[in-house]
């Protein structure tokens, strides 16, 4: 497996077959510049450098498995796409979309903002480890987020389930899940039904908007969900305020 560093003023990379970013990373104008990088044939694979600019755009045939310090980020990959990022990110042109696999974003700092692009995989997950807000657009079939201190919005196209791992929106104060603190969580199912699989929705006031069905299983304090066409189904966990 090859490995690249780069310290360049804006960097643009086409690569045939998998690669690994080394230890030294990929910086592109003192981590102001532009990264864009094409792997044909492979993967990005994962490794211990990190891509820093102001924007990185990746084609990948493969799999995605990447570090970053970015203002924005563009991924397109035919397999499974994993970022961890150190700071708010907001989505480039083209969003971040996975053809067949499935995408994992992980902020250990900051927000996420889709702006106006879209997220698309088979399964989304979004963890944000410190304070931010999630505000995303989403293609998927299987969601599940997760707001150390912040709000969540999601708007999918289409059907989706909560995944295992449910959708939580806390509020950074200490405690479990009957003694901390939650803030607002927002779903729209444009075209579709949200479902509730084995995840649940924990936040503070839930507000649910679907074309079709609704069927969850929530911890919340307050709750309004409004469907087109379908039954509404919420087992509740815990008090609810309807």
């Amino acid at each position: 497996v090859g490995q690249i560093a780069v310290d360049a003023f804006g960097v643009t990379i086409t690569q045939n077959g998998d690669v690994q970013i080394a230890p030294a990373g990929i910086v592109s104008d003192s981590g102001a510049g532009e990264i864009t990088l094409n792997v044909g044939g492979g993967s990005i694979l994962s490794g211990t450098g990190v891509l820093e600019g102001s924007s990185a755009s990746l084609v990948v045939d493969n799999n995605v498995d990447v570090l970053t310090t970015v203002d924005t980020l563009s991924v397109a990959a035919a397999g499974d796409i994993a970022v961890v990022e150190t700071s708010a990110l907001a989505l480039g042109d083209g969003g971040i979309a996975s053809e067949a696999g499935d995408v994992s974003l992980t902020l250990t700092a900051g927000g996420l903002d889709s702006a106006l692009q879209t997220i698309s995989g088979n399964e989304v997950a979004v963890e944000l480890v410190g304070a931010g807000n999630i505000d995303i657009t989403t293609t998927a079939t299987d969601i599940s987020a997760t707001a150390a201190d912040g709000t969540i919005t999601i708007e999918n196209n289409g059907t989706f389930t909560v995944a295992d791992d449910g959708i939580t929106a806390d509020d950074g104060t200490p405690g479990g899940d009957e003694t901390s603190g939650y803030n607002d969580i927002t779903l729209t199912a444009t075209g579709g039904n949200i479902l509730a699989g084995s995840g649940r929705v924990t936040g503070d006031i839930l507000t649910v908007e679907a074309n079709g069905s609704i069927d969850l299983v929530t911890m919340v304090t307050d709750i309004s969900a409004t469907n087109v066409i379908g039954d509404i189904s919420v087992q509740q966990d815990d008090h609810v305020l309807l």
